[in-house]
């Protein structure tokens, strides 16, 4: 029971939202993407497809860089933008008083114990619109240590969690409604004094479900982490389910990988 207008051109069909004052021209939400609708026209009705959002413009993007310090605390600051259907998500903090808002931001970022210093959103309402959620947090303890070596996580802003559990008798096929990408890359300054003692192995994951890998290099006194996740959209068959939860297991424990630093001398 909802109404959006289809204006025809030539090559294309530009979709207007009538209900949403926020949506921009043009944008399709994920209440409105890749969905089968009742074209009403003069001569009749048709029933069509709206556009889908292809894996690379349904994303989420993460570029940072953390200060480490000789204490074991740092300082990261990130940017994530939000396209495609993700947009929405983010968009509705806009929407809110600044209480709420911090409140909610602060309940999105998945560090154990951080102290938000500043954040700004950045909207880009076009086309394609984006939403760039800009943060910078204090972390008291960012590195662990075990004697004289420090182990240091590096998927610091988006690490995969919150696996639904496996299934030994599932009746219902697996549905995952859209195609959906994240890039990340966080750059790790070291603090002086200290060096890198070794680095894991990169990790790549290619399954029917999604690829999934990382890559980590140390360049001069900087450890930089690249980090890509793709899930593919589809129905697959029941007997599949739990292999698309063990790939997403994997892609948990990747997630945790940790590099080894130690102090000189």
């Amino acid at each position: 029971n909802h109404i959006i207008v289809a204006v025809p051109l030539q090559k294309d069909t530009v979709w207007l939202e009538c209900t949403s004052a926020f949506s921009p021209a043009g944008y399709l939400s994920d209440f409105t993407d890749d969905r089968y609708v009742l074209l009403i026209k003069e001569d009749g009705g048709q029933l069509v497809k709206t556009p889908g959002y292809a894996i690379d413009e349904n994303n989420k993007a993460i570029n940072g860089s953390i200060q480490l310090k000789a204490d074991g605390s740092a300082i990261l600051n990130y940017t994530r933008t939000y396209s495609g259907a993700t947009y929405d998500q983010v968009y509705r903090l806009t929407l809110m008083d600044e209480k709420d808002r911090r409140k909610s931001i602060i309940k999105s970022i998945q560090i154990p114990h951080f102290d938000l210093m500043d954040y700004q959103l950045e909207v880009h309402k076009q086309r394609e619109p984006v939403v760039d959620k800009i943060i910078k947090v204090n972390i008291p303890a960012c590195y662990t240590t075990v004697g004289e070596k420090y182990f240091l996580k590096l998927n610091q802003a988006n690490e995969l969690s919150g696996l639904p559990p496996y299934s030994r008798n599932r009746t219902t096929p697996l549905y995952w409604e859209r195609n959906y990408s994240e890039d990340d890359t966080l750059t790790f300054d070291l603090p002086e004094g200290f060096d890198v003692e070794t680095l894991p192995d990169a990790k790549q994951l290619d399954t029917e479900f999604g690829t999934y890998y990382f890559t980590v290099e140390k360049s001069n006194q900087k450890i930089i982490y690249r980090r890509h996740l793709e899930i593919y959209k589809g129905t697959y068959p029941k007997d599949k389910y739990n292999a698309f939860i063990d790939f997403l297991s994997k892609v948990v424990q990747a997630d945790k990988s940790q590099a080894i630093i130690t102090r000189n001398g």
